[in-house]
């Protein structure tokens, strides 16, 4: 079971939020589309991530956000531990944007839930699930800005709770929660209305490098 909760929790948690109002910087409102492709050599294997997302943002300080992703781990010997994981997540922010404070705050909460597919899981007749909530905060700060582009360094640290579930042929469950937490930090680029992230996330020892693209579109 351990091994299930270790590849949930990993998966839940180094997809974790991050809130794109640190892009705008009035009271308008806005839509913004977020993406990235990563692939990673691993343990005798290769894992390819594609997540897309998106998030209405009211008044520059109220954000409500959507996001959908898909893992595939491929062996480079045989199929035996090939896996395919796919996660829907659901979140909400505000932003404290105040020039008399040193930095701007995001407060953030998550509802994310996930599936597991695998050959080795369908001979077993097998389901392995899971589930999780969490809740954040951000700091970000933007040091350099000009008519080309805007930098904005951030730094966000988050505790979720992680349900994972396996469901055997005759629909017996055996049942893990976890406590989780995760820190991330990197630099946004904003050029005009595009933006450019890389970042660096850390959970229960694991390290993740992503960078993420997105479009901005004002309302």
């Amino acid at each position: 079971m351990k091994i299930f909760v270790v590849v949930i929790g990993s998966f839940i948690m180094i997809s974790s939020i991050y809130s794109q109002a640190m892009y705008v910087d009035d009271l308008n409102n806005y839509i913004i589309v977020e993406g990235d492709y990563e692939t990673e050599s691993e343990g005798g294997g290769k894992t390819s991530s594609i997540y897309f997302g998106g998030s209405y943002v009211f008044q520059g300080k109220f954000e409500l956000g959507a996001e959908y992703s898909t893992s595939s781990y491929k062996g480079d010997l045989d199929s035996a531990s090939d896996r395919d994981i796919t996660r829907y997540g659901f979140d909400l922010g505000y932003h404290i944007k105040n020039q008399a404070y040193p930095v701007n705050i995001a407060l953030v909460g998550m509802y994310m839930t996930m599936s597991m597919d695998a050959d080795y899981l369908d001979e077993l007749e097998w389901k392995v699930s899971g589930n999780g909530t969490g809740v954040g905060i951000e700091l970000y700060k933007s040091v350099i800005k000009t008519e080309a582009y805007e930098l904005i360094p951030f730094a966000g640290f988050y505790s979720s709770t992680v349900n994972s579930t396996i469901e055997d042929s005759y629909g017996e469950k055996i049942e893990e929660d976890d406590e989780l937490t995760s820190v991330n930090f990197g630099v946004g680029i904003k050029l005009n209305n595009f933006f450019v992230q890389p970042t660096i996330s850390q959970s229960e020892g694991e390290n993740d490098f992503s960078i993420k693209w997105g479009v901005i579109f004002p309302q």
